[in-house]
């Protein structure tokens, strides 16, 4: 059990020191950007996670290692590729949310 249990924090260690690594610079810089803004009125990183295209390369992650901490990832099937946002967890008044990538554009073609 023990070795399973090192087996299993070694991958997720891992996984994670390997994802900061690889992952787009610009896009980290946008997620930490509208994180920055949700976490300055209040809304705790544990109670966040970022919604992605299931596509998106970046839904491959369960997290991702941002300068607040860990942000988890969610791939929803609802959400267009190039759309990305952030949202607090219910059960708070004036849930948080912010949009991360994609909205203007999705906005421009609605209209």
């Amino acid at each position: 059990m023990q070795a399973a249990v090192e087996k299993l924090q070694a991958e997720i260690s891992g996984s994670n020191n390997n994802q900061y690594s690889q992952m787009n610079t610009v896009a980290l810089q946008m997620i930490e950007n509208s994180l920055g803004r949700l976490i300055q009125k209040g809304c705790p990183i544990m109670r966040l996670k970022l919604v992605v295209c299931p596509y998106a390369e970046i839904s491959k992650y369960k997290s991702i290692r941002t300068k607040y901490g860990n942000l988890r990832v969610e791939p929803d099937l609802f959400v267009r590729k190039g759309l990305s946002y952030i949202i607090e967890e219910p059960g708070r008044r004036n849930r948080g949310f912010a949009w991360v990538s994609g909205y203007n554009l999705w906005k421009e073609k609605m209209s």
